[in-house]
């Protein structure tokens, strides 16, 4: 392996871990949100059933209903982008291990998002020089 292809590979990875970085942090923020959605919830209910003067139940549960639909777009946003990185990474996979002549990275393409919800994507395998 020549000096260029080396740079190529070393800049591929880089990119790689960038999108690896990215993934972490939409999943930890896709959390974060929940963690503190839910809890607005059961405060919402909780007033609902503990104060004298309660609310018509069309009140309450239209906000419940709008925090529910709030997280079911901020869960389908961050599972998207999920998918367009992982399908990137698959690919970053497959040229990294292409030109360095082995299976290096594995991951994504063997474990990852793709891999659990269908087996669509073949990796391409290594071609000895």
């Amino acid at each position: 392996m020549d000096e260029q292809e080396r740079q190529k590979i070393t800049i591929l990875l880089a990119e790689y871990n960038t999108l690896r970085a990215e993934i972490i942090a939409a999943k930890g923020s896709a959390w974060q949100a929940v963690s503190l959605i839910v809890p607005v919830i059961v405060a919402i209910v909780g007033f609902y059933v503990s104060t004298t003067m309660h609310p018509t139940f069309s009140i309450v549960g239209s906000g419940v209903g709008f925090i529910v639909v709030i997280i079911l777009f901020a869960v389908w946003g961050v599972d998207m982008s999920t998918r367009k990185f992982a399908g990137r990474l698959r690919e970053l996979e497959d040229d990294i291990n292409r030109r360095a002549g082995e299976r290096l990275l594995l991951w994504e393409n063997e474990h990852g998002w793709g891999s659990m919800l269908r087996k669509t994507h073949v990796p391409n395998p290594p071609q000895s020089n």
